[in-house]
């Protein structure tokens, strides 16, 4: 495609848990969608050096009503567990992250990760807890990184966080 001069997108999918961070009771898991965020940031920087027509985009999908773990009504469950341990799990339809990758894609964005507009319109809010939450602990994390302070503020999975 490069060498052809052809126009094309490069999609990886994370995770909010690759954008929010660390969710420390699941490590493994965290760290993997971390990776995801880095790669695809390594590849838009040598794309953007070859000066080619290949663009590289993240997705971060919110929670999805997917066969993910088998059932996509067990996703209604992981939703449950969130929002009982203080994290807004609005459930979004395939159809909808699907829009928003479009989108993205069309935009040029690196970032595929639904915007409160994007949620009004594709969604009818119901993600938009969860997208200012992730806002939140973005900021949270930038500002203890700075500030060299201790992740407390920024660092979610455990019964206390919110």
């Amino acid at each position: 495609m490069i060498d052809g001069g052809e126009e094309g997108h490069i999609l990886a999918t994370s995770s909010g848990a690759g954008a929010t961070g660390v969710m420390y009771t699941g490590p493994g898991y965290a760290v993997t969608k971390q990776a995801v965020c880095t790669l695809m940031e390594c590849l838009y920087g040598q794309l953007r050096d070859l000066d080619c027509n290949v663009k590289a985009t993240v997705v971060f999908p919110p929670l999805t009503k997917s066969n993910l773990a088998g059932d996509p009504e067990f996703m209604t469950f992981v939703a449950q567990g969130l929002e009982a341990g203080g994290v807004p799990a609005g459930l979004a339809e395939p159809e909808e992250v699907a829009q928003f990758v479009v989108e993205a894609i069309e935009a040029d964005s690196f970032w595929a990760h639904g915007t409160v507009e994007q949620d009004a319109r594709i969604s009818e809010g119901r993600l938009k807890a969860n997208i200012e939450w992730e806002h939140d602990i973005l900021r949270a994390r930038a500002e203890a990184l700075i500030a060299r302070s201790a992740p407390d503020s920024y660092i979610w999975g455990g019964s206390a966080r919110g």
